[in-house]
């Protein structure tokens, strides 16, 4: 009686037991790297201001709202308002700004590359690593963020089964395929030029002369034996 109890005890322990870690690791994952993005991006966009590159804040900013919607700042640097239903709307037709003083462009561009170079190697882990592996679709989805933030490397790239092939990026099998038959073609030219070529050669005056006890014929036959 008690050991049934205690199995009986032991099933239900295993029902209660929490589920698999499924893709929603990946996704409190994906989520952190993003918040640091969004936080280092407000931060590199009020370094802007105080440098009146009003033009690069607002590139941050826009990059900003793909993962915060309802970052303020982001908004209010892009001349939005938040109405009394939600919504944000602005100006139209909104005018871009201009970067006032662009010699402190290249401070700019080093501070954020040195962020990027820092996070991308981040990111294609956290994509090619997730517990338990996402589909080709999450992973395609996931790399589709990140490209016009870190730009088409070739091993982000690669997490969406995608090649960089005569300067398009194709599906790696597509490339597969193309460059097996290019080999499949060199393969058969290289054959071709080295085939042995059959010289022909004319009988000797000689053995010409000689009275053989056949004549040439016409028929179905090239020589008629008599």
């Amino acid at each position: 009686m008690i050991r049934g109890a205690v199995a009986l005890l032991g099933l239900l322990a295993c029902f209660a037991l929490p589920a698999p870690a499924s893709a929603d690791a990946f996704d409190d994952t994906h989520g952190a790297l993003q918040k640091e993005l969004v936080d280092y991006y407000a931060e590199l966009g009020a370094w802007c201001v105080k440098k009146q590159l009003f033009l690069a804040r607002d590139g941050l900013a826009e990059t900003i709202l793909t993962v915060d919607p309802d970052h303020a700042q982001a908004r209010k640097w892009l001349k939005y308002r938040k109405d009394k239903d939600g919504t944000w709307t602005r100006r139209t037709p909104h005018k871009a700004p201009k970067d006032r003083k662009p010699k402190n462009l290249p401070a700019f561009e080093a501070q954020r590359k040195a962020f990027l170079d820092e996070l991308r190697p981040r990111v294609i882990a956290a994509i090619r690593d997730a517990e338990p592996a996402l589909s080709h679709a999450r992973r395609s989805e996931a790399v589709d963020f990140w490209r016009p933030i870190l730009g088409e490397d070739e091993a982000l790239m690669a997490l969406a089964g995608l090649t960089r092939h005569e300067g398009r990026w194709r599906s790696t099998d597509t490339v597969r395929s193309l460059q097996r038959r290019a080999a499949i073609r060199k393969a058969a030219e290289m054959a071709k030029a080295n085939q042995p070529v059959i010289d022909k050669r004319d009988l000797p005056e000689a053995a010409r002369a000689i009275d053989l006890p056949w004549k040439p014929s016409h028929g179905s036959k090239r020589v008629a034996v008599h």
